[in-house]
């Protein structure tokens, strides 16, 4: 038996959650000096975005999301330059 406790989370505590995961990643490719740890930190970090706009759709509905995030911008700009 885990000693872990399930808390239910509402979709948009989940969408913020996602979205801090998404920033702490990028932040962490950020400092990082090896290309290609760098890399894949900004491929987790996108999926944690892409995780993000599922749960947003779970919040808003089925419509489009503009970026809401300054993460999302960033995140591109930082694959840019990977």
């Amino acid at each position: 038996m885990s000693g872990a406790v399930q808390v239910e989370e509402t979709p948009e505590e989940r969408l913020e959650r996602y979205r801090r995961m998404a920033d702490s990643t990028r932040e962490l490719a950020a400092r990082s000096d090896d290309a290609e740890i760098r890399s894949a930190y900004l491929e987790l970090a996108a999926k944690w975005v892409r995780l993000a706009e599922q749960a947003a759709r779970d919040v808003t509905g089925p419509e489009p999301l503009a970026p809401t995030s300054a993460s999302q911008t960033r995140l591109s700009d930082d694959r840019a330059h990977a």
